[in-house]
């Protein structure tokens, strides 16, 4: 059997006063789905902006995990929810993973085609800013000095794909078919991938190759985080920290998209840029000068490739980008609709172009 403890004294974690306001809204929102008036949701809307508000920050904060309501539809897509682990965390099963026969394949969908050339800021906070002055005034990366310059790391390490040929599985739950332990088939395989191409360029990578959200989901951030720093600590040349995702984007009925976009003829998955920000309540001064990368980092790769990037997508969450910055950000490499080898494709193409943007080609 599992389980999961919890340290008390929890690094890079939300106070003790967000702690009891988020506790309080969690009882609320359980009394009002049970029954409860209108009042309930007067005094939600009066903790937090809407209810995901509350259920996100306590899943990515504090580990509770909301039901399976919260999964996001295909209109939460642009805002780049990320997925929310189910509550029960089974053992690995003892055969591979293929989908069943009768199963509909992925839906395909391009994101954000509309918009496709132009630069364009999903912003699910409150906060402002000017995408005219931030291409303006690009916030730069100059790479100096010996040892490696960028880390890539997998905050939720065992997010994998849809199973395609001999990319097959063996699951890591039986209640989550697109997670996996097996790393050349999960989301480390892709930033293999990509360290392979900028170590090609010239630029130096660390890969943390280290599984975070297993056997525990929750606390996957502060995970990841304490490697982050560690690693820091041990090579401060890095100036880029890379966080490999993928999206998970379904209809109400379970049936799963695929994002997809077309270079030179070959359908690959779509990527999305997700920018923290310190709206949560958490600490991080500099998430200005993230976004400032990240949407000139936007605006090269959509110059070559108009349709691979969907909108840059700005949060309320940290993220563990205050760790470094402005070089901090998360990825999120197609969805469990696409197969590896469209995720591994589209990977190389952003890895060639942050190459470029690093090298100053």
């Amino acid at each position: 059997m599992r389980t999961n403890k919890r340290n008390p004294r929890r690094r890079g974690g939300i106070g003790l006063p967000a702690t009891i306001c988020l506790l309080c809204a969690a009882g609320l929102l359980a009394y009002g789905r049970a029954g409860g008036d209108a009042t309930v949701q007067q005094l939600l809307a009066r903790i937090a902006d809407n209810q995901k508000f509350v259920l996100g920050t306590l899943a990515l904060e504090m580990g509770v995990y909301p039901d399976a309501s919260t999964v996001q539809a295909p209109a939460a897509v642009s805002a780049g929810l990320t997925e929310l682990p189910q509550e029960d965390e089974d053992e690995i099963g003892e055969s591979g993973y293929t989908p069943e026969p009768e199963s509909p394949p992925p839906e395909e969908t391009t994101i954000g085609a509309q918009d496709a050339g132009k630069v364009k800021i999903n912003n699910a906070t409150t906060l402002t800013y000017d995408i005219a002055d931030m291409l303006a005034h690009p916030q730069t990366i100059a790479l100096s000095g010996s040892g490696p310059q960028v880390m890539i790391v997998h905050t939720h390490s065992t997010e994998a794909y849809t199973p395609s040929g001999t990319d097959t599985y063996v699951p890591s739950e039986a209640s989550e078919s697109e997670r996996t332990l097996d790393k050349n088939q999960s989301v480390i395989r892709v930033g293999d991938e990509m360290a392979k191409v900028l170590e090609s360029r010239g630029v130096s990578v660390v890969h943390c190759r280290e599984v975070f959200d297993n056997p525990a989901y929750s606390g996957a951030y502060d995970r990841s985080l304490k490697a982050i720093n560690d690693q820091l600590a041990k090579t401060p040349s890095v100036q880029v920290v890379i966080d490999v995702h993928r999206d998970s984007i379904l209809k109400e009925d379970g049936t799963k998209y695929k994002t997809v976009c077309e270079v030179d003829g070959q359908k690959m998955a779509q990527l999305m840029l997700v920018v923290g920000t310190n709206a949560g309540g958490l600490k991080h001064d500099n998430w200005a000068q993230n976004l400032n990368y990240a949407v000139n980092l936007q605006s090269r790769i959509i110059a070559q490739y108009p349709t691979l990037m969907r909108p840059v997508n700005l949060r309320k969450q940290r993220f563990n980008q205050s760790a470094r910055s402005p070089g901090s950000m998360l990825v999120e490499v197609g969805s469990s609709g696409n197969t590896l080898a469209e995720a591994v494709d589209a990977a190389k193409l952003f890895a060639n172009c942050l190459a470029d943007d690093l090298l100053g080609a």
